[in-house]
């Protein structure tokens, strides 16, 4: 009777135990399941966006990086963004800052795990109003706000910047906004 007793406890523990995992199981998949649907979603809902700036006109996809441009009647952004996997190229542009315009903001953004990103920024005149490297001894969050309250005429035209890089493995962020 007492191993009776003990087969039949075996026998439900075994069955609770593996019905349990297999509930577990079934759990955990759902979970899964519930995660990629999410993701899809958002990753739908971030295509969307962008195909709505693109029919703005906000947006401009290249084969190399991103390029986000807008422009109101006061204010103007130029956003340039890349990651790199050790390439070495040498890209240049020009950006124009209209009469009027008060205050220009500049900043960059980068991080190198080897190699290096040169950016190179001249106003109209051809002067460099900065030039940075970013390499693998630190991250770089660089700004500047120029006050142009007084009209400096120096600042008005057409600015160019360059970026350059040299077998770099990572990327940057530079933005121009001005109002």
């Amino acid at each position: 009777m007492k191993s009776r007793s003990i087969i039949v406890h075996t026998v439900f523990l075994f069955t609770f135990l593996f019905g349990s995992s297999s509930l577990m199981a079934q759990s955990a998949l759902k979970a899964a399941e519930n995660q990629q649907k999410n993701l899809e979603l958002q990753m739908e809902m971030a295509e969307n966006h962008m195909r709505a700036m693109e029919n703005q006109g906000r947006v401009v996809e290249n084969i190399r990086g991103l390029t986000s441009f807008s422009q109101s009647e006061d204010r103007s952004s130029l956003i340039l963004s890349k990651s790199y996997d050790g390439e070495t190229v040498s890209k240049s542009g020009k950006f124009n800052v209209e009469r009027g315009t008060e205050e220009i903001s500049l900043s960059i953004d980068g991080k190198v795990r080897s190699g290096m990103i040169v950016l190179t920024i001249k106003t109209p005149s051809g002067e460099v109003i900065k030039e940075l490297i970013i390499d693998d001894t630190a991250d770089i969050m660089w700004s500047q706000t120029i006050n142009n309250k007084l009209r400096n005429e120096k600042y008005f035209g057409e600015w160019s910047y360059k970026i350059t890089t040299d077998k770099a493995k990572g990327g940057y962020r530079l933005s121009i906004r001005t109002k």
